[in-house]
């Protein structure tokens, strides 16, 4: 099924907002506790919105690595670019529509997330694969 709707930067700071008003843990908390990321890893984000994730990533790892956020809002791209520039440039983006192969021919990652996003997909298969394959083997 596809649906023919661009979330906003409003409409996702009010689904933040919903969540750390009434979730029961720190989004970023638990997922940086289950996936345990290394310093020295290329992460990938596709799906990056206003660069949340990214900047979880960066936190972490205390920009011991390598984070790419994709995404196809110009609009929460250009978000995520201030919200980068203040960590001193700590995440790399792109423009990237995730129903399409990514724009990736080289790079490879040890980490690729996609957190909130992959219900936009119209091919959730297609995508997974995708991101499947720039994953780093091992």
């Amino acid at each position: 099924m596809r649906f023919d709707y661009r979330e906003t930067a409003k409409d996702l700071q009010t689904r933040i907002d919903i969540h750390q008003k009434y979730g029961g843990r720190d989004i970023d908390t638990w997922m940086l506790d289950l996936l345990a990321p290394k310093k020295g890893w290329r992460i990938l984000d596709v799906g990056c919105g206003a660069g949340k994730q990214c900047e979880a990533f960066h936190r972490h790892l205390e920009g011991g690595g390598v984070i790419v956020g994709a995404d196809i809002s110009t609009e929460l791209l250009a978000q995520a670019k201030q919200l980068g520039a203040g960590l001193g440039h700590g995440f790399h983006l792109l423009e990237s529509d995730f129903n399409r192969d990514l724009p990736l021919t080289r790079e490879r990652f040890d980490l690729v997330t996609c957190c909130f996003a992959i219900y936009y997909a119209d091919d959730a298969s297609m995508t997974i694969d995708e991101m499947h394959r720039v994953l780093e083997p091992g």
